[in-house]
């Protein structure tokens, strides 16, 4: 799998205010690194049940300058969890997307995109095992599966704090949802975001990217 638009939003609209947090579905490792370069005193798990994506990610972990901050293993959430009794201050995910869409023959991909192996149920359930009292939950799901998901979290301990609507051009529907959860009660903040504005990368897009992405007006 690619390195995504969606990944590197998500690396760059995480806000960790502790010292650890976990990755969910972590492919090549870039939003753990991401967060790395981010908050220098953050320690990074990171958990895949793809061998080859967590053998990729171990790799760019040891070749990076924050390689001693950093872990992956071969594990799914599920299985991480029961086993796991420390808690994080931030769960992050760009989890698989789609529950009803056609499914590829390739199996990796189809675990990679869909909801076969980890359901937001999951997610929402060993968020609530793993995250300390103020700890946080990150997502980035697609703006149609977002009601499921509000349904799904309102029968938890855990409450949506903020959304971030992402829109790809002006008059377009949003396509994603960046999601940020947790424990204590909080007044629902909801913002909208452009990647693009009259053919150009937005100035929104073109700040939140700034650390990591070399891009430049019209390209």
């Amino acid at each position: 799998m690619k390195v995504g638009t969606d990944a590197i939003l998500l690396g760059c609209f995480v806000n960790v205010s502790g010292n650890s947090a976990l990755e969910v579905g972590c492919g090549c490792g870039v939003i753990s690194l991401m967060l790395a370069q981010r908050f220098p005193n953050l320690k990074i798990t990171a958990i895949d049940i793809h061998k080859p994506s967590v053998e990729e990610t171990f790799d760019n972990f040891q070749n990076s300058v924050w390689s001693d901050r950093l872990n992956a293993e071969n594990k799914s959430l599920q299985d991480f969890s029961v086993n796991f009794c420390d808690k994080f201050d931030a769960i992050v995910s760009n989890p698989p997307f789609f529950s009803k869409s056609l499914q590829s023959p390739d199996t990796d991909r189809t675990n990679a995109r869909h909801t076969t192996t980890l359901t937001y149920d999951d997610l929402i359930l060993c968020g609530e095992k793993l995250l300390a009292l103020q700890g946080k939950l990150f997502l980035i799901i697609p703006t149609s599966e977002y009601a499921k998901f509000q349904k799904r979290i309102s029968q938890s301990k855990l409450k949506i704090h903020q959304i971030l609507q992402v829109f790809g051009v002006d008059r377009e529907n949003s396509k994603r949802v960046i999601l940020e959860c947790g424990f204590e009660e909080k007044v629902l903040v909801e913002k909208s975001f452009f990647l693009h504005k009259s053919g150009n990368y937005s100035d929104e897009y073109l700040e939140l990217t700034k650390d990591f992405l070399f891009l430049n007006h019209g390209k």
